[in-house]
């Protein structure tokens, strides 16, 4: 059963940042420089692209296979309004969906995702959702955070408000693995890199996490907000144990990067 109410959260969320979101995205934007190499070489006619956000990774793929048909797909329609300001051409059919919702008569090429499908809850059916997608020899190229990302600031969490934990957690690499294993695709390339961001202090961080939406759903949010004792008590003791070595503090986002395919149906 899908979670509509961890799903609102989330995409009130990023309509609330979109305007704000691509100025902060440094570790977003990183993520889909290393993206891109996996990408197949002979352009796809059709691509689904879930989850689009504001269009980083939909004008990568307009630059990379100008002549194929996007249909880029995501449930915030203020992330999609800049993904439509900030992208040329007309190769892009932009979708205001749930990506559990979303239904099309023919089949994808290649489906592609950046920083978006651990949003998904429950993870194991939002993936199969996606692929069900993919066509014949097709191709399943993405990226998603796994459950070692921002580990520094769960754990300086659970120290000011253990009361206040996230329910939700991000995928594991195994289960991400067992769960395309699942849907019937076979992996040719799964690596996880850990990309490390620096920011001037804690305060600066969580209010980095707050302007670009990274604030709602299962993963961010407990049952109770912290307050504002305890969001201040928080950044001074991030400032404390998390300090960058050029000065600063640290996160450390860990990525999976997957490249796979459909052999039959």
């Amino acid at each position: 059963m899908k979670d509509s109410a961890h799903q609102q959260t989330v995409a009130n969320r990023f309509s609330a940042a979109a305007p704000m979101y691509e100025p902060l995205a440094q570790i977003q934007s990183r993520v889909i420089e290393a993206l891109v190499p996996l990408l197949p070489d002979d352009p796809p006619r059709r691509i689904l692209e879930a989850g689009c956000g504001t269009g980083l990774l939909t004008r990568a793929l307009v630059r990379h296979y100008p002549e194929s048909r996007i249909d880029a797909v995501d449930l915030s329609s203020h992330m999609l309004q800049q993904a439509r300001n900030a992208t040329t051409g007309n190769a892009v059919r932009w979708i205001q969906q749930s990506l559990a919702e979303y239904a099309s008569d023919q089949p994808y090429d290649l489906i592609a995702s950046s920083s978006a499908l651990h949003w998904m809850d429950p993870f194991a059916d939002g993936m199969k959702d996606i692929v069900a997608h993919l066509a014949e020899g097709g191709q399943l190229v993405c990226a998603l955070m796994l459950e070692d990302t921002l580990k520094e600031l769960h754990e300086a969490r659970a120290l000011v408000a253990p009361a206040k934990k996230p329910p939700g957690r991000l995928p594991a690499q195994a289960t991400l693995e067992q769960v395309l294993q699942q849907c019937g695709i076979s992996m040719t390339a799964c690596r996880v890199t850990p990309f490390v961001e620096r920011y001037t202090d804690g305060a600066t961080f969580l209010r980095a996490l707050h302007n670009m939406g990274l604030t709602g759903g299962k993963v961010s949010h407990g049952a109770l907000p912290l307050n504002r004792s305890e969001l201040e008590q928080l950044a001074r003791h991030y400032d404390a144990r998390y300090a960058h070595e050029e000065g600063g503090v640290y996160a450390t986002y860990q990525v999976a990067f997957v490249r796979a395919g459909r052999t039959g149906r």
